[in-house]
């Protein structure tokens, strides 16, 4: 059926087409369709994971795709071969919402090659029964056995897709990775006794939680963290990195009485990472929270509030410093940031030691792939 437009749509949708051409134009390098978390959304981790795949692959003209724009932009990439390459970057993209499904579907005819790196899985262990949600990893099996790479987030992302039958998949970590600095951070540079703590907003639109355990009883738990930390003379920052999450942070912060320091960052890796970089231990929710402390060598705590947050920690063989949100406690938190306060250097290289390989990994694996589509 013949779609009618209003005129406010039809021009939009024309000047969606022609900015697409002079995009094409303009980029001399072959160009590639990222999908990825949603850009510019006051949300710092799919920010830095659109940054990420930038660098992982600079012989290319990144080009971000939502595949929601419409049937006019897939036909004029179509048409004018506007994408050799399309690139499924990080976020929990597989299995997670039937529009990334839809978005993969539609993306993979409008490039010569298709490839997926750093992506997560989603795990049914968490989200089975929840609602609005049902597995399908059987129904991305053929798209991602059509892909030239599939390299997910952590090792439960491999087998939650070998389990439905795909065979052609490893585990690559998450693009973020390639941000963490080649050195290690001065010490002069790192503030004895500080704690950056991320908290975060975890419900569905109808208001159900989705997170291991209760939102309330994980306020509790950080509120008496911060204050533990605060009255041991510890300087306590607040670290908010998707805009949706300050005002949870507020509470948190003002209910332990350590609101003087909070810092929102939701474009700027750079500046997250001069900021977090400074802190003794970081114990953060958000992956990515945790994830670019990591980058900057800060010895984290990671709150498990989905399987996610595990499958990164995972990957980086640092499990047992992954605490799933249902089994915190503040008190056993606290004795492990101060056993790592106490020794920062080798807590930093011992982070240094599972975070360089990994990223010096991906920049090979990166170089690999590209190579080989270009071969073909």
């Amino acid at each position: 059926m013949l779609k009618i437009y209003t005129m406010k749509q039809l021009i939009k949708r024309v000047k969606q087409v022609a900015d697409l051409a002079r995009q094409s134009r303009d980029i001399k390098q072959p160009h590639m369709a990222y999908m990825g978390g949603w850009l510019g959304f006051d949300n710092l981790g799919d920010e830095a994971i659109f940054n990420a795949a930038e660098i992982l692959f600079p012989q290319c003209g990144m080009m971000p795709y939502s595949g929601r724009e419409g049937f006019e932009i897939a036909l004029t990439a179509k048409l004018l071969k506007v994408f050799k390459y399309s690139l499924m970057g990080g976020g929990t993209l597989i299995n997670r919402l039937p529009v990334t499904l839809d978005r993969a579907v539609k993306s993979l005819p409008l490039a010569k090659h298709s490839l997926v790196f750093g992506s997560g899985v989603a795990n049914p262990a968490f989200w089975t029964g929840r609602e609005d949600w049902h597995d399908a990893r059987k129904k991305w099996v053929p798209v991602l056995e059509k892909c030239d790479y599939v390299g997910v987030r952590g090792p439960l992302s491999v087998e939650l897709l070998k389990d439905v039958g795909l065979t052609n998949v490893e585990p690559i970590g998450d693009p973020v990775l390639i941000l963490a600095d080649d050195f290690l951070p001065n010490e002069n540079d790192i503030h004895e006794k500080t704690i950056g703590l991320n908290i975060g907003f975890a419900k569905d639109s109808f208001g159900n939680p989705q997170l291991w355990g209760s939102q309330g009883k994980l306020v509790e738990e950080m509120v008496t963290l911060a204050k533990i930390a605060s009255q041991a003379g510890w300087k306590v920052h607040w670290f908010v990195v998707w805009k949706k999450d300050m005002d949870i942070t507020l509470e948190a912060a003002k209910q332990s009485g350590t609101e003087g320091n909070i810092h929102q960052e939701y474009y700027d890796y750079n500046k997250y990472l001069e900021l977090v970089s400074k802190m003794s231990v970081f114990v953060g929710m958000k992956l990515h929270s945790v994830a670019l402390a990591m980058c900057g060598y800060v010895p984290s705590v990671m709150l498990e509030y989905r399987p996610k947050c595990r499958d990164f920690m995972m990957s980086l063989d640092q499990q047992d410093n992954n605490i799933r949100t249902d089994e915190f406690r503040a008190d056993d938190v606290w004795e492990k940031v101060k056993a790592w306060d106490a020794d920062r250097p080798q807590a930093s290289r011992l982070l240094y030691d599972a975070i360089r390989p990994v990223a010096n990994r991906q920049k090979q694996r990166a170089l690999e792939v590209f190579n080989a589509m270009e071969g073909k």
